[in-house]
């Protein structure tokens, strides 16, 4: 049963989330909760940072105040996932910002009208093997088998955690603001996908696509093929699909950037085409039709480094799993790209 608190969020969440991606993402479960009469920041602490998670739950007015408060009892603060309104609040209370990657929010009548090439290959290659989807209740009778699927995926992933803080790890508890879909080929479940809820003025406009995880397959591009699939189901409820963010691709920095900080990342960005694993999510998602949204970051610190190490522990990951073995020398040769900003805020 769910608790007051996690109650009232909850319901804050449906009304304030405002067509934010990670509206959702602040109630899942092992997160802290700073909260006001007039609404809440889900944050987690690293060392003697607070990683707040995105904006403040609260009606937009309330943002700024909702900041002032927070930085009083935030010693060090870095705040993640920033839409661009927001981040301008930030650096004009004196926070460092620059944008930190983009979400691709999907045109989804483009997508079924006239699908991509490669969609069209992976829907074939689907065919062939029988592929579909079915809903399914989160806590019913496949909880065991979506364990052994989760355990199966991470096992051989490049990423071998489960990854928390912008995405919600599985649950199987009842949950109003999730759905889980079965994967199927030939009537025999082979993985499976959980969507969160975008939520604007109390309704449901769209689900994200927060969970895909699968067993070995000889099926070619099954992300591709699942996510026309769900964009088909949802299409037909009225209600869009969006896949999500690229981390460190497309920056576009808010007004207001440190400059210093807004460098760091931009070299960052140019450094990292060898780092796979971000490669393949921005590649994957820019096949689809869309446009990017971008997201930002705002801390107390310049350091581009400290930011991303607060990130990625807040995450339940490390650098190393975040961006492959070659995350040092990425790292490095991004850093020591010369002629930047000496002393810039």
């Amino acid at each position: 049963m769910i608790g007051g608190a996690a109650q009232r969020r909850a319901e804050l969440v449906r009304r304030f989330g405002d067509g934010d991606l990670i509206a959702c993402a602040t109630l899942a479960e092992g997160l802290e909760h700073f909260e006001t009469s007039f609404g809440f920041w889900a944050h987690r602490r690293v060392g003697g940072a607070h990683a707040a998670l995105g904006a403040p739950i609260c009606d937009p007015a309330d943002r700024p105040e909702m900041l002032r408060r927070f930085l009083r009892v935030a010693r060090r603060p870095t705040l993640f996932y920033l839409r661009e309104p927001f981040a301008i609040t930030c650096a004009e209370a004196g926070l460092r910002v620059a944008s930190i990657g983009s979400d691709r929010r999907l045109d989804v009548a483009a997508l079924l009208g006239s699908p991509p090439r490669e969609v069209l290959g992976a829907r074939r290659r689907g065919d062939k093997m029988g592929f579909s989807i079915e809903e399914a209740s989160l806590g019913g009778p496949e909880r065991d088998r979506l364990d052994a699927i989760s355990r199966a995926y991470l096992a051989r992933a490049e990423i071998t955690k489960e990854i928390a803080f912008l995405n919600r790890p599985l649950s199987h508890a009842p949950d109003p603001t999730r759905r889980l879909f079965l994967l199927k080929q030939r009537g025999v479940a082979f993985g499976f996908a959980v969507l969160n809820a975008i939520y604007r003025e109390g309704r449901v406009e769209a689900w994200l696509l927060d969970l895909l995880r699968l067993e070995p397959t000889k099926q070619w591009g099954v992300w591709l093929c699942t996510v026309h699939a769900l964009a088909e189901r949802l299409r037909a409820e009225g209600v869009g699909l969006d896949v999500g963010f690229a981390p460190l691709h497309g920056l576009a920095h808010p007004p207001g950037a440190s400059r210093a900080l807004s460098w760091q990342l931009d070299a960052m960005e140019r450094r990292l085409s060898n780092a796979k694993y971000l490669r393949r999510l921005y590649e994957l998602k820019a096949v689809l039709p869309g446009a990017w949204e971008p997201r930002a970051m705002a801390s107390h610190s310049r350091s581009a480094l400290r930011a991303l190490y607060v990130f990625t522990e807040a995450s339940g990951v490390g650098f190393s799993y975040l961006f492959g073995p070659d995350l040092p020398r990425v790292i490095w040769r991004g850093l020591r790209e010369p002629r930047g900003p000496e002393g810039a805020a």
